[in-house]
């Protein structure tokens, strides 16, 4: 299990790959970044503040334990179909 020590939504300052959908955090943007601790190990993660949302309503839809990962491509494929409706296309 991983254990939340920071939280800050800092803005970029240079580009940064999101963890949820892979995509590119883009300089000058607000971004959500979190370091952890898991098996005695610091991680960082960085996410787009949507992508977050995103991976954790997927996460309980899947009944996912915790320590369980959603796949990027899966958060990407919501999003496709988000702009597809906006578009018109569905």
């Amino acid at each position: 299990m991983s254990t939340l020590l920071a939280e800050h939504r800092p803005v970029a300052r240079k580009d940064h790959r999101c963890n949820d959908c892979e995509g590119v955090i883009v300089t000058g943007t607000e971004y959500l970044r979190q370091t952890c601790a898991y098996d005695g190990h610091l991680c960082t993660y960085k996410e787009h503040p949507w992508c977050q949302s995103v991976y954790w309503m997927l996460h309980r839809e899947a009944g996912l334990c915790e320590d369980e990962a959603v796949d990027p491509e899966s958060v990407r494929e919501v999003f496709a179909v988000l702009f597809a409706w906006m578009a018109g296309g569905l």
